[in-house]
């Protein structure tokens, strides 16, 4: 992509009775109408945007307000007063500047918000934090990339709600972020890569979860005190951020900037990015969480008088290394929701001699060594792994990136062959755990043949409960969990599954 120098039409507006005349001038053209100038792709998507920025200063002002080459506290943003390729369509802060659209705000607790496309129907939502300051909303927009003009990311497979956080009233520069599904965080300039031909640019990386840093929409600084946009993303070593290189990351290509189901469903006060004012204060009570997707509509819901009713935020940065005996290491980014109960850490293994099983263990802490696999180059099995929040009414967050590693798993079994008949589940079973002995982990099995709601707890002698493995409810089927005994003494101890009407126990020891 090549740099290039672009001269911007100033459009003048006079006002002759009652009529308007539009007066532009562009080098020696000038008249009355919308004089445009070609530059980059002469595509139809380019031209449409051009004409309709140019009649939007007309419409708006004179001024580009999201970008300002002598600020570093720039933002890109799509809207039809962007520089260059930002955006084609109009957000919500500009169509109701212009009385196109009337979004609905929300008040109190909205428990569901259907958001048709945007684009198609101009549906969006905007909330005021009663502390913010006056002129201060977050809007929010559905972009399904139903219309080629729907270009709010160049990432075709980002489709969800977008946020948009608006201060003040329309000026020059820094009126408008995006509050990025991907987060805010501390980026490192690691040097000068050459992408695009020959145009250098700066290198970064995302080094850590920062609430109150920047995304890969905002100016991002660079050593030598300047600021630049992210042209080149370095390896940051964090699961699924997009491969590493020369890229638009600043347009969203290969990047999730919207919530959705799948990737990051809640925004709040303890998500990332977070719902807090411009100055990074906290709002008052808030939560948006997705809820649901019949086809184009996404449906949410607005918690304002009870925000912690909504799910946990979703757990971010999460890597994986190895200790001295090439166990996994897992850690993360610890979670700031007041109600948070614990931690979730999954574990999908595939052996190479067939079979794969999901299990998960429980924790409180924002690490987790898993001691049944080990990590070296000519192993056959696989390990994936991922963490999700739980809170203290057992609702549970969507689920962190994933992790994977190649290794030697310790637990091993055969799969079934495929002419083999389906096993059938016609009775409840809790099984003898694995290993047992134990030191510090072990797997415990069971089968459920109809559905309800399980638990699975851990007992001392005395009666006492050590740990709730499973307490929600579960389909028909095989399962497995993980238990870490790592914070406990050794002895013997007592787990007990209750489903529907059927409970059983056994006994397991734990030798240290």
């Amino acid at each position: 992509m090549e740099r290039r120098s672009i001269s911007w039409i100033w459009i003048i507006l006079y006002c002759r009775r009652r009529t308007k005349t539009i007066k532009a001038n562009f080098g020696l053209n000038s008249g009355s109408g919308v004089t445009l100038h070609f530059w980059g792709q002469r595509i139809p998507e380019r031209n449409f945007k051009n004409t309709v920025h140019e009649i939007g200063h007309w419409l708006i002002g004179s001024n580009h307000p999201y970008t300002n080459s002598s600020s570093n506290d720039d933002h890109k943003v799509w809207g039809i007063l962007t520089r260059g390729d930002d955006g084609i369509c109009a957000n919500t802060y500009e169509r109701e500047r212009l009385a196109w659209v009337n979004p609905t705000e929300v008040t109190g607790n909205i428990l569901n918000a259907p958001f048709q496309d945007y684009l198609q129907y101009g549906t969006a939502y905007k909330y005021h934090p009663s502390n913010g300051a006056t002129d201060e909303y977050f809007y929010f927009e559905n972009h399904q990339k139903l219309n080629v003009y729907d270009n709010a990311t160049n990432n075709p497979n980002d489709k969800g709600i977008f946020v948009l956080h608006q201060q003040g009233i329309y000026s020059n520069s820094n009126n408008i972020r995006i509050k990025t599904s991907n987060g805010q965080w501390d980026w490192e300039n690691t040097g000068i890569a050459t992408c695009f031909g020959d145009a250098e640019v700066p290198k970064f990386k995302p080094v850590a979860v920062n609430r109150a840093g920047r995304n890969n929409k905002d100016k991002l600084l660079t050593t030598n005190g300047g600021a630049d946009w992210l042209f080149y993303l370095d390896d940051p070593g964090i699961a699924d951020w997009p491969d590493y290189g020369c890229g638009g990351w600043l347009n969203g290509e290969g990047m999730n900037n919207s919530f959705n189901l799948s990737y990051n469903n809640v925004f709040s006060n303890y998500s990332n990015p977070w719902a807090r004012r411009w100055t990074n204060d906290a709002t008052n009570n808030f939560t948006m969480e997705i809820i649901d997707q019949n086809g184009s509509v996404v449906n949410a819901r607005f918690y304002l008088t009870s925000p912690l009713d909504g799910k946990p935020a979703k757990p971010q940065e999460l890597r994986l290394s190895k200790n001295g005996s090439n166990n996994p290491v897992l850690t993360w980014a610890a979670n700031t929701d007041p109600d948070l109960l614990r931690y979730r850490v999954y574990k999908k293994l595939t052996l190479g001699a067939g079979g794969q099983q999901t299990t998960y263990t429980t924790t409180t802490s924002t690490t987790y060594t898993d001691n049944n696999f080990s990590i070296t180059t000519h192993g056959y099995d696989q390990a994936e792994y991922w963490i999700v929040a739980e809170d203290n009414t057992n609702l549970l967050s969507v689920e962190s990136e994933h992790m994977n590693t190649s290794g030697t798993s310790w637990i091993q079994w055969k799969q079934a062959e495929e002419s083999e008949p389906e096993i059938r589940i016609d009775s409840y079973k809790l099984s003898q755990c694995f290993l047992n002995p134990f030191n510090p982990t072990t797997q415990i099995n069971y089968a459920i043949k109809e559905a309800g709601f399980v638990t699975l707890k851990v007992f001392d002698l005395l009666g006492n409960e050590v740990a709730a493995l499973v307490n929600e409810p579960l389909n028909k089927g095989n399962y497995a969990v993980n238990f870490n005994a790592s914070n406990l003494s050794s002895g013997i101890y007592i787990y007990t599954v209750k489903v529907n009407d059927f409970t059983a126990s056994h006994k397991m020891i734990l030798m240290k």
